[in-house]
């Protein structure tokens, strides 16, 4: 549900190399997770994404937006993925919590470890690479 919206909102910007459709559905399923975890308040949805991500990694698969090919992009176009899902993608709103463009666009750089990384340490910058 959750997974294939933010595949669909990813299909949108244009990425820095191709990326197949299941790498993008694997970044929306962490996506997903995150979103369980903090509004479904779900510890082992938090616990399973971990896990995945590093079944990903073992397997050299994407887990993050860099992976993806999307390194480079700014704040305000991750604000559009969200606006996007949000809007455009009824399949989001089958979780069963209600989904606003703020949760999902924590939950968008919670899931990416790498990025959640670099927000950290360039606090109030609005690039993401």
């Amino acid at each position: 549900m959750g997974a294939h919206a933010v595949h669909n909102a990813l299909t949108q910007l244009n990425s820095l190399k191709k990326s197949l459709h299941g790498e993008k559905v694997g970044f929306g399923v962490l996506v997903q997770l995150k979103l369980e975890e903090s509004l479904g308040f779900n510890h082992l949805a938090g616990q399973a994404r971990k896990q995945l991500i590093a079944a990903y990694r073992k397997f050299n698969l994407p887990s993050s937006l860099a992976d993806l090919g999307y390194g480079n992009l700014e704040l305000k176009q991750l604000q559009e993925v969200c606006t996007f899902v949000c809007r455009e993608c009824p399949e989001i709103h089958y979780l069963p919590f209600e989904i606003k463009e703020e949760a999902l666009l924590e939950a968008l750089i919670g899931a990416d470890s790498q990025l959640s990384t670099l927000l950290s340490i360039h606090n109030g910058e609005s690039k993401v690479t």
